[in-house]
Parts: C-alpha cells; sequence; structure tokens
C-alpha cells in the first residue's frame, strides 16, 4: 500500500513538471519572435552588410528568410498557447509580420546609407505567406488539429 502512495506521489510530481514546462513554450517560443524582432529593427538602424554583387538580390532572400521565420515563431507560439488554428490564424500572423515589414521599411528610409523598398516589403510578405501556408498545411496535414498538439 505504501508502494502505491509513493508510486502515485511520484506521478503526480512528473505530472506537475509536464505541465509546468509545457506552460512555458508558448513564452520561449514568444520570446525567440520578440528577439528576432529587436534584431531585425536594430539591424535596421545600420548601413547594409549585404554586398549584391556577388549574389544578385541578396537583400531580398534575407528578408524573406528573416519574415518567414518571424511568421513560423508567431504561428508556433499560437499553436502551443492552445488556440484553434483556422483561416483567421494564418491571415493575422500575414498581417502583424506585414505591419513588421512596413515599419522595418519606413526606419530605412530615415538611415543613411539605407533605402526604403517596395521590392523588399514584397520579399518580407512573401516569406511571410511562404512559411504561414506551410505551417497551416502541416498543422491540418499532420493531424494536429485533431490531437491539440502543443
Amino acid at each position: 500500500m505504501r508502494w502505491n502512495s509513493l508510486k502515485e506521489n511520484n506521478c503526480n510530481h512528473n505530472c506537475m513538471l509536464l505541465v509546468k514546462s509545457h506552460s512555458l513554450r508558448p513564452l520561449v517560443w514568444l520570446l525567440a519572435f520578440i528577439l528576432l524582432t529587436c534584431a531585425i529593427f536594430i539591424e535596421a538602424l545600420h548601413a547594409p552588410t549585404i554586398n549584391d554583387q556577388i549574389i544578385p538580390h541578396l537583400d531580398k532572400i534575407a528578408h524573406g528568410a528573416a519574415f518567414a521565420v518571424l511568421a513560423f515563431l508567431l504561428f508556433q507560439f499560437v499553436r502551443s498557447a492552445g488556440f484553434t488554428i483556422r483561416w483567421t490564424v494564418p491571415v493575422a500572423i500575414v498581417s502583424m509580420v506585414t505591419i513588421l515589414g512596413i515599419i522595418d521599411e519606413c526606419m530605412q528610409a530615415f538611415v543613411p546609407g539605407r533605402t526604403a523598398s517596395i521590392g523588399d516589403g514584397l520579399s518580407d510578405i512573401s516569406g511571410a505567406c511562404i512559411a504561414v501556408f506551410l505551417c497551416f498545411w502541416q498543422y491540418h496535414r499532420g493531424g494536429l488539429h485533431e490531437r491539440h498538439i502543443a
């Protein structure tokens, strides 16, 4: 009898640890999103460091990749927080990341040596759309919406 109560206590303790670590997961995704957003804005305040002479349009690729990662992190935050992922979530994520891209381009317009570019803005939006589409597709294809795995 004593063994069973110890076994139950241990199970309850381990379950509590899982719940606590699981409840931190959305915060980790959100923190990563915030840190990357700050890094993008800090980088926008400096002269450009990408050399387009070696690889043409490398800055567009960098913009698309950075904003794709932002969209991915935001999608993971929403998913791990337990929200139901419907079509409105990808639209909201792309909208939020697009607003960040517009702010980034507006900041670049006031930095010496940098220019605001519609092409960069379109790269930002394209990266966000591709990332959100892949996340949304994987979410529904993998059956995560039915299992509520976060």
